[in-house]
């Protein structure tokens, strides 16, 4: 995808297609997004054996930046004023991306046969870590940031489960 994109780059179509902060914005998106995707899968399926982590970390992520950026932009009255925090993101935006991230691993995970007490924690911890996360993530690094953050929570509280 990155050569074709490049490609793309030069060609007047491209500019309706994305809104880009910077030049080459959706480039260096994809590239983290791919890395960060085989090395989440790498470890968290391959070696810990643990795909339900890798599937409820990704949909939280995808899911609620997505909500987050569609709530923000429509709705987003009031930015979020912490000092670590990008100073573009709201608090109606997050609150949809903890909606919708709590919704994502929840039903995943239940479905993945994890005990409903069990998802339930991982959905909370990890709704909320990835929020906050998505919050202070300066640059579109959260497509980085956030789905790692996402993914040890859940294996985490998945891994005290088993105990």
């Amino acid at each position: 995808m990155y050569p074709v994109l490049k490609v793309c780059e030069t060609k007047g179509f491209y500019a309706g297609l994305f809104q880009e902060r910077a030049a080459g914005e959706v480039r260096k998106s994809l590239v983290l997004l791919f890395g960060s995707s085989a090395a989440l899968i790498a470890l968290f399926w391959g070696a810990l054996g643990s795909e339900l982590t890798v599937l409820s970390a990704v949909l939280a992520w995808g899911l609620g930046d997505e909500t987050a950026a569609l709530v923000g932009k429509r709705f987003g009255r009031h930015k979020i004023g912490w000092r670590l925090a990008d100073g573009k993101k709201s608090w109606e935006g997050s609150a949809g991306m903890l909606c919708v991230s709590f919704l994502a691993v929840l039903l995943s995970l239940v479905t993945g046969r994890v005990p409903f007490s069990a998802a339930l924690v991982a959905a909370l911890l990890s709704a909320v870590a990835g929020t906050v996360t998505e919050a202070v993530t300066k640059k579109g690094y959260d497509t980085v940031t956030v789905p790692w953050v996402n993914a040890v929570v859940i294996w985490a509280v998945l891994a005290v489960q088993t105990l």
